[in-house]
């Protein structure tokens, strides 16, 4: 019997996605498998350790290495990001992170509050300025206040 496209490309991202849902028994395709497993998982974990190395730092002093793999996993296998820009992978993770998500691990009560912080600072860091807003010199009088566009 012949699967479908959608059903073998479903199957083929359930692999990725969580290794434990993948069987098979031809050792290439086992082989293979891991290269993407590994290609992809560890792509996702770099994006989220880099933007997030406060929350990160506080989870691996109390569970270890394996404890933050633990959470980025299960992000990666319930959560549908909405976009594929890289960029966005941290904001999909906050947005993650507020639908309070059961882990095997107790993250602090402020992890999402702090994921949310920990991100803003990102999304500015990375933001262009499409509003030729000029920012303030230190030489410039200052002669109107205005709210950021990016608060």
């Amino acid at each position: 019997m012949t699967q479908s496209f959608q059903t073998t490309q479903k199957t083929f991202v359930d692999a990725i996605k969580d290794p434990q849902t993948f069987c098979d028994s031809d050792a290439d395709h086992i082989r293979r498998m891991k290269i993407y497993q590994s290609l992809f998982f560890n792509n996702i974990d770099n994006f989220v350790s880099t933007g997030f190395p406060v929350l990160k730092s506080i989870v691996v002093k109390q569970y270890g290495e394996k404890g933050w793999e633990s959470i980025v996993r299960q992000f990666f296998i319930e959560h549908e990001c909405r976009s594929p820009y890289f960029a966005e992978i941290s904001k999909e993770f906050v947005e993650y992170l507020s639908t309070e998500p059961n882990f095997d691990i107790t993250l602090p009560d402020f992890a999402a509050e702090l994921a949310h912080y920990e991100w803003l600072e990102l999304d500015v860091s990375i933001r262009k300025n499409e509003d030729n807003v000029e920012f303030y010199q230190q030489e410039n009088n200052v002669s109107a206040i205005r709210v950021s566009p990016y608060a």
